[in-house]
Order: structure tokens, then C-alpha cells, then sequence
């Protein structure tokens, strides 16, 4: 790491809700979460090659920030607590700015 560049951060903030209703002889689940995590000082890597040497150079820099966010489902059903069969599904965005 190059001693003037900063350490890459980011902050996550996660909401989600979980219910655990008796269904038939077993339980079921169904369960949201939204999440959005902020990613700041990312690193950018630049080719910054000698000629007439065998190896490729890069200096890397510190290049903005960026966010992932997203919703998160997951439905299960089983015959004991916790429930043991789980199915989920991900919606997933970033954005760099």
C-alpha cells in the first residue's frame, strides 16, 4: 500500500423484520431485510508502466466513494424451531458517485 493513500471504510445499515407463524404441523418463515452499505475512499488502480521492462507497474490511488444497497427475501418451512429449510432471494443495486 502506498503510505499516502487512506484505509478503505464502510458503513452498513441494515433493517429487516422476521415472522414465525404455526403453520399445519410445522412453522413457517418469512423474512425481509433492506440493506444499504456506503463504501468510502475506494481505490483505483492505474497502469503506470515502464517501457523496456519485463514487469507491468500500477499505482494505486485513493478514487471516490460508492454505495450497495438492496432488499432481501427469504421464505422456509419445517417441522422443528429453528426452521431448518430456508429460500431466499436478493435484489442487489450500486452506484459509484
Amino acid at each position: 500500500m502506498i503510505p499516502t493513500s487512506r484505509k478503505k471504510g464502510s458503513i452498513t445499515y441494515t433493517l429487516g423484520m422476521d415472522w414465525r407463524p404455526t403453520i399445519g404441523r410445522g412453522y413457517g418463515l418469512f423474512e425481509a431485510n433492506a440493506f444499504d452499505t456506503e463504501i468510502k475512499d475506494l481505490f483505483l488502480v492505474v497502469e503506470d508502466d515502464l517501457p523496456g521492462t519485463d514487469e507491468f507497474e500500477f499505482t494505486r490511488m485513493n478514487y471516490g466513494k460508492s454505495s450497495v444497497y438492496g432488499v432481501e427475501f427469504n421464505i422456509g418451512y419445517g417441522r422443528c424451531q429453528p426452521v431448518p429449510g430456508r429460500s431466499g432471494n436478493s435484489r442487489t443495486e450500486s452506484q459509484d458517485g
